[in-house]
């Protein structure tokens, strides 16, 4: 006997397989997973705020920060160290250490695994870390204003009997972030002796992360060995390993990256700014930091 229903399921099997190559192409022509939306005209709204800036304010005239923009850009990464006062890295290691050690000052996922630190935009020891050396580095890849989206401070925790290439529980599977083409994260490593056992950033420059795009059919949560092995491949893969204090400063959009699942009895606390090109003038720090409470942390309170 036929079931009644299998017309309609034929049809959303169809229409998944046609997502599904959909997707495949978008990656294929853009080298990423970021989304077609995501993807075009991204490059022509950075264009349009870069000349409106320029006619307004003129040239944005600093050579600070130069060299390491034009890494970025070509590369969709770079990794510092010694950028940020030893003392505000100290003060917000302090905060950090307490926030953890108050559970009315954090809250966990649902899995357990992460635990967010709720308020971080309005705590002082984060905002210093914003450098003068990072904002020039910005200034000079985006060479007109841009504004903070969020600011946010975590823990990454051991997580038992988990394959960290095929089981996502806190974004350990390699993807790229659905977010404006241009936009970047900005690391910082909240504790000493972060490595690739510790829990630390896993990821693959721009050039690599398209030709894995271009080579490979590609699935967050489901890849064929080919895919993995070339997502795994330690001649092309990087680790932010490091100390409190180094930063990277990565477009999610355009590199591939996973977060690392830390070894039992370890964990990794990390810093994040959310940064976006904008309208208007350089903005002061008073601005910058002059954002809305977190709506995903205020959700995940409720």
């Amino acid at each position: 006997m036929l079931d009644s229903n299998s017309p309609v399921i034929d049809r959303e099997n169809r229409r998944e397989i046609w997502r599904s190559a959909l997707n495949q192409l978008i990656y294929f022509y853009y080298g990423n997973s970021a989304g077609l939306r995501n993807n075009l005209g991204a490059a022509h709204h950075l264009n349009k705020l870069r000349n409106s800036y320029k006619k307004k304010y003129g040239l944005l005239n600093t050579s600070d920060g130069k060299k390491k923009a034009i890494e970025l850009t070509r590369n969709g990464y770079i990794t510092l160290s010694n950028v940020i006062d030893k003392n505000k890295i100290q003060n917000a290691l302090a905060e950090s250490k307490n926030i953890f050690e108050n559970d009315d000052r954090y809250v966990k996922t649902k899995n357990g695994v992460i635990l967010h630190a709720v308020g971080a935009e309005r705590i002082k020891a984060f905002q210093d870390l914003f450098s003068l050396e990072l904002q020039n580095i910005l200034i000079n890849y985006y060479k007109c204003a841009f504004r903070i989206n969020t600011l946010r401070v975590w823990r990454n925790l051991h997580s038992e009997n988990v394959n960290q290439d095929k089981d996502d529980v806190f974004s350990n599977t390699f993807h790229n972030d659905a977010h404006l083409l241009t936009s970047l994260r900005i690391f910082i490593l909240l504790k000493d002796g972060v490595s690739k056992d510790t829990g630390a950033l896993r990821f693959h420059d721009k050039q690599s992360s398209k030709d894995i795009y271009r080579s490979s059919y590609f699935s967050r949560y489901s890849q064929p060995k080919e895919t993995l092995d070339k997502l795994t491949n330690p001649k092309t893969l990087k680790y932010f390993e490091g100390n409190a204090g180094d930063c990277a400063i990565v477009n999610t959009q355009e590199c591939l990256h996973a977060a690392s699942i830390p070894k039992k009895n370890s964990y990794r606390d990390n810093l994040q700014f959310e940064i976006y090109p904008d309208k208007g003038s350089i903005k002061s720090i008073e601005d910058l930091f002059n954002i809305p409470e977190d709506e995903e942390i205020k959700l995940m309170l409720n």
